[in-house]
């Protein structure tokens, strides 16, 4: 039987559960995506081509709370919760724009929580004492070791102390609404058509919508001062994201070189030259006219690229293509023992 491995955020004590996958699984199954807005950060200016733009002028209204200033407003909608915020905003349309940003801000804290800090994929072969060389936290792996009763590995501490790490909500979730009942379809049936129309969208609204398709996005090792472009390593996509469900990706690229154990995966890897540092995930303008980053994008995409022609052949990028969402087929012959 393989080793398992986890993700793990050790500064916040979390950490990806992937349920006993074996990394030759994580790399090819698509699950490793899920890390990657906890890495990126939205831009501040974004452009929302799905939702209605603000209008310059609003209908009157009979009540008071809709004709206080606007910085009134939005000192009260600052101090509401998701639900909350939703409901007021179907008041009036001019509450519904102020409420829709203040949401809108709500899920873009939720994503990049992680950039910035140390990141590194453990297998459940490591031994005590045996971690990356450079990293500060590792002591307070052992002082967990000293409050448990057992003795359990590195590996079983991270399971027993650390959280574990979700998705950030989509908006239906954040609200816990029924799609047809209760006091969500009372308030939305006065609204005009269009405006019913809009909220629906809006209610479809996921995190992924918050990051601009074109610019170079680009994944960071802050401690080295390299960084990988995402064009590179997934072909044909314009953000953060894969563009297919599976595939290469800034996931991938931080698995294989985060991954750290005392025992090789199945799939060779073991000891990342990246494991314990530090990342984030922006667009390519954030390190524009810097000095000292060094692009290590092909040399990255060649190591990468040599595990996936051992287990889908040399073609595996046609095949992949070719095959759309489904993924490549497989070779008939086991890219292990090669």
């Amino acid at each position: 039987m393989g080793q398992e491995w986890k993700l793990i955020a050790p500064e916040s004590w979390e950490c990806f559960n992937w349920m006993g996958l074996e990394l030759r699984q994580l790399l090819f199954n698509g699950d490793l995506e899920r890390a990657v807005i906890h890495l990126a950060v939205p831009p501040k200016k974004r452009i929302l081509t799905e939702l209605i733009p603000v209008p310059e002028l609003f209908p009157s209204s009979v009540s008071p709370l809709v004709d206080l200033p606007t910085e009134i407003l939005e000192e009260i909608i600052s101090n509401l919760g998701v639900a909350e915020t939703f409901f007021l905003g179907m008041c009036s349309q001019r509450l519904y724009f102020m409420c829709r940003e203040h949401l809108i801000n709500i899920l873009a804290s939720q994503c990049g929580r992680f950039a910035g800090t140390s990141l590194i994929c453990f297998g459940d072969g490591i031994d005590n004492h045996d971690f990356p060389p450079g990293i500060d936290w590792w002591p307070e792996i052992e002082e967990m070791q000293k409050l448990s009763n057992e003795c359990l590995s590195p590996y079983d501490l991270v399971g027993e102390f650390f959280t574990e790490i979700r998705g950030p909500p989509g908006l239906i979730s954040a609200l816990c609404l029924g799609t047809k009942s209760g006091p969500f379809s009372a308030a939305m049936s006065p609204l005009p058509r269009s405006y019913r129309v809009e909220i629906w969208s809006f209610l479809e609204f996921d995190h992924c919508s918050l990051y601009t398709n074109g610019p170079e996005w680009i994944l960071r090792n802050l401690t080295t001062k390299e960084f990988v472009r995402h064009s590179v390593v997934a072909h044909g996509s314009n953000g953060p994201f894969r563009p297919t469900p599976r595939g290469v990706g800034f996931g991938e690229v931080l698995a294989v070189r985060t991954c750290w154990s005392s025992m090789a995966a199945s799939c060779g890897i073991h000891r990342g030259v990246w494991a314990g540092h530090r990342f984030d995930i922006t667009l390519m303008d954030a390190i524009e006219g810097a000095d000292g980053w060094k692009d290590v994008s092909e040399s990255l995409f060649e190591e990468i690229q040599c595990i996936w022609k051992r287990k889908y052949g040399d073609l595996w990028e046609e095949e992949w293509s070719g095959r759309g969402n489904e993924g490549p087929v497989r070779v008939p012959y086991d890219y292990i023992s090669r």
